[in-house]
């Protein structure tokens, strides 16, 4: 799916303290 997919995408670019996909602070 597009979802799982760019969640991995952002997650592995993006900061992790920051994803904002898995992690919400």
């Amino acid at each position: 799916s597009i979802g799982a997919i760019a969640g991995v995408l952002l997650a592995v670019i993006l900061p992790p303290h920051h994803s904002g996909v898995e992690t919400r602070p």
